[in-house]
């Protein structure tokens, strides 16, 4: 079971009024690309109004949570902590 997750990437298009997307990339060394995914997150205060919902698109931003699910997003990270990054 995974129980620690740490992602850097942008924060994206809010999912709904508590989730949001955050996009990442992993890299394929045979094909040197990078492939972008997205994750559904949800801040561990489960308010509507929390940091990760108020940062714009496109911050960047490294996230340490775990995986969990429910029926209407399926799986998700749950953010316990979010660093943002100015540059």
């Amino acid at each position: 079971m995974i129980s620690d997750v740490v992602i850097i990437g942008t924060l994206e298009d809010k999912i709904n009024s508590k989730y949001r997307y955050i996009k990442a990339y992993s890299s394929d060394s045979m094909k040197e690309e990078e492939i972008p995914f997205m994750i559904p997150l949800l801040f561990w205060t489960r308010s509507n109004n929390n940091i990760m919902l108020n940062r714009p698109n496109g911050s960047l931003v490294a996230i340490r949570g775990r995986i969990e699910s429910n029926e209407e997003i399926g799986l998700y990270i749950l953010v316990e902590t979010m660093n943002s990054f100015v540059g």
